[in-house]
């Protein structure tokens, strides 16, 4: 019911309102140059660079754009040929920064909320996270087609394959299209950048279970894919380094209405842990420290050459001169990507032949490559369905080490699925269509959309424009659950969730509270969990409250305020008293 709310409202206009007349930012600065990680590589000879001044031909073009593409449109192929090694790279590296330049917008669904607060426990919620995931699918695959920029595409595909998280283990939409715009946002950037925007990641965060991580009961899995899969390589650690870093993101969280990063105070240490001979105290630290160390640059180096040179075989000198210039670019991804390209064993003959596309190389690269035309037959269904059938998925990745990549692309059969594949997308006849057509289409579903949304919004805000000031406004409430025995149990119970809140001058885009008696002490209560409500509901959590897992919880009877723990009540301003008082009245306003 709830995911489908504003299609309800968008057929018939009708908004669930209850009306009740009872009466963070955060700033990093850049800290210094990475000397410690220069002066490792301090005697790596530099590459030898004279073969750069050779004049492309149709051989050399085709190999650089089919390596740092997607596909070779013939095109971008001619832009290249008779420019010498060096000129082409340049242009490919202008490509990114023009790439790089452009504004990566969240979908627009984003701002409509998320319902997983809810627990997935309506049907339709389920049914519009997977809708939403799939436009962002959609938007990727286009993206991908219509680039003219198809170099930083790859690096957004090799990035998301890097740094993964998976939208079917815990189907948040919204926090996976916050984690595609960071990949997209930081693809051809600085590593410290992408990384300080890495920890912060609310799919990250849940995927390696670290919304989990408190001081109280550690959960290792994020420090762990941080150092071995994200940052060193594995055997650049020892197991203690992962427990205190995982002591360090101790607290590094999810608002769970929001879907948006929260630091959980109570959840965090204020200790300093030492990690790779290092004492640090902040999760930033973590980027400052494992990019002063010889084995990142080596590692993104590592993943650089597999990409974009030889699958199967690494040049270990060319390797070092690759991880040096990017150590000494102070770890400029694009600098990475050029020190790859400049590198002579990038032009070898041997090597031209080195790599086996992925699925989006082989799909989407050969609709670049033939040239997309309204007379063909196809949309983003035939290229998913196609993916699906060589096991290859844009959001579900097969687990935190991404696609192996390499002959696993090709084995067990998926070579000859390939092959009918494309001869059933590409070869055989098929019955034409106007592609222009359908993204008119696209196009004016998507402008109605919108203006069902603001016919909904400009509904709800005559409600509340009209509401006294004492009234709470409502737009969705869900019962979650009673407690079988609520008549037996010691502390019986039932779990609310409200969607558009508005209460006075303040509203909450979801709020989660417990209603329940403490049999113990005689006393009825409402209880609010400190990031159960978005954004914060109260002030303070400095009195008559628990700390359970990093979580602050604040118990209150609002029509008794002297009953169970009195110093509560003092801590509450007049405001915070009246929403405890509507939230325990709404009870009245719900199905028996």
């Amino acid at each position: 019911m709830v995911c489908g709310l504003f299609k309800s409202v968008t057929n018939s206009l009708i908004a669930v309102l209850l009306t009740l007349a009872v009466s963070g930012c955060q700033t990093v600065t850049t800290k210094a140059p990475y000397e410690k990680a220069s002066a490792v590589f301090v005697d790596v000879e530099p590459a030898t660079l004279t073969h750069l001044d050779q004049i492309m031909d149709l051989n050399d073009a085709i190999h650089l754009e089919q390596r740092v593409g997607i596909g070779v449109p013939k095109y971008r192929v001619q832009r290249l040929i008779g420019k010498s090694r060096s000129e082409a790279i340049e242009m490919i590296l202008e490509d990114l920064e023009n790439a790089q330049a452009n504004e990566n917008k969240l979908p627009p669904w984003v701002d409509q909320g998320s319902f997983v607060f809810l627990d997935n426990r309506f049907k339709n919620c389920k049914i519009s996270q997977s809708r939403r995931v799939i436009s962002l699918e959609n938007e990727w695959i286009e993206n991908i087609l219509l680039s003219e920029t198809p170099a930083y595409e790859r690096l957004v595909l090799l990035f998301s394959n890097h740094f993964v998280a998976d939208f079917d283990t815990y189907r948040t939409a919204e926090a996976y299209a916050r984690h595609h715009k960071i990949i997209r946002d930081n693809a051809s950037g600085n590593m410290q950048g992408f990384l300080l925007d890495i920890i912060k990641d609310p799919a990250i965060l849940i995927y390696l279970n670290n919304n989990n991580n408190f001081i109280s009961n550690i959960n290792e899995n994020f420090a762990r894919e941080y150092l071995e899969l994200f940052t060193l390589g594995e055997g650049n650690y020892t197991e203690k380094d992962i427990k205190n870093l995982a002591r360090v993101f101790a607290g590094e969280s999810v608002n769970p209405i929001s879907q948006e990063y929260e630091y959980l105070r109570a959840g965090s240490s204020a200790r300093e842990y030492t990690i790779l001979d290092t004492k640090i105290k902040d999760p930033e630290d973590a980027v400052q420290l494992v990019l002063e160390q010889a084995a990142h640059a080596r590692f993104l180096a590592d993943i650089f050459y597999r990409e974009y040179i030889n699958f199967e075989t690494v040049n270990q000198q060319s390797k070092e001169r690759i991880a040096a210039a990017y150590a000494r670019s102070g770890f400029e991804i694009s600098e990475l990507l050029r020190a790859t390209l400049e590198d002579e064993q990038f032009w070898q003959d041997e090597n031209r032949l080195a790599l086996v596309k992925d699925p989006v190389d082989v799909f989407l690269g050969t609709a670049r490559t033939i040239g997309l035309t309204n007379d063909m037959d196809l949309d983003f269904r035939d290229f998913k369905s196609a993916f699906a059938k060589v096991d290859f998925y844009l959001t579900e990745p097969p687990n935190v080490a991404g696609y192996p990549g390499g002959m696993s692309w090709v084995d067990g059969g998926l070579l000859e699925r390939r092959i009918a594949l494309l001869n059933r997308l590409y070869v055989f006849n098929r019955e034409p269509v106007d592609l222009a057509k359908l993204r008119e289409a696209k196009k004016r579903t998507d402008e109605k959309a919108r203006a069902r949304r603001e016919k909904y919004e400009t509904l709800v805000n005559s409600v509340i424009n009209d509401a006294h000031s004492e009234q709470l406004i409502v737009e969705a409430a869900f019962l979650h659950y009673v407690n079988r025995s609520f008549e037996q149990n010691r502390h019986p119970g039932f779990k609310i969730s409200l969607v558009g809140a508005h209460l006075g001058d303040k509203s909450w885009e979801g709020i989660t509270f417990t209603m329940g008696r403490d049999k113990a002490k005689g006393y009825d209560y409402v209880r609010i969990e400190s990031n159960a409500c978005f954004p914060t509901c109260f002030k303070s959590f400095s009195g008559g409250f628990s700390k359970k897992y990093g979580v602050e919880v604040i118990k209150y009877d609002p029509f008794r305020p002297g009953s169970g723990n009195r110093s509560v009540a003092q801590t509450l301003t007049n405001d915070e008293r009246i929403l405890m008082k509507r939230l325990a009245q709404i009870v009245h306003f719900l199905p028996g």
